[in-house]
C-alpha cells in the first residue's frame, strides 16, 4: 500500500519549510497536493516546478533531496547528518 503524504509535508520537507515564509509554504504545499503517494510525489518533483516568489532557486533540488532522505528513513536507513542542523546551516548561508 502506498504511503499517503497528506499532512506530512512538514515532516518530509523540513528544510524547505524553514526556508519559506508562510505564504511560500502554502504555495509549495499546493504544488504538491496532486500527489497522493510518495511515488507520485517523486514523479511530480522530477518535473520542473513553477518558481515561487522569494524561494531560493535551488528549492526544487532541495525538495528532491529531502524526499530521497525521507524515503531512506522509511526503509530504515540511518542518515549521517541532522536535517535540523542542515536547516540551521542553510539559514546562516542564505541571504
Amino acid at each position: 500500500m502506498a504511503e499517503s503524504i497528506a499532512g506530512k509535508e512538514g515532516e518530509i520537507f523540513p528544510v524547505c519549510r524553514e526556508l519559506l515564509d508562510a505564504r511560500g509554504w502554502q504555495e509549495f504545499c499546493a504544488l504538491l497536493a496532486p500527489a497522493a503517494s510518495l511515488a507520485e510525489l517523486t514523479w511530480l518533483l522530477a518535473r520542473p516546478l513553477p518558481v515561487l516568489p522569494g524561494a531560493p532557486d535551488y528549492l526544487p533540488a532541495l525538495a528532491r533531496l529531502e524526499l530521497a532522505l525521507h524515503e531512506a528513513r522509511q526503509q530504515g536507513m540511518t542518515l549521517p547528518i541532522s536535517l535540523a542542523g542542515a536547516a540551521e546551516a542553510a539559514k546562516k548561508t542564505v541571504p
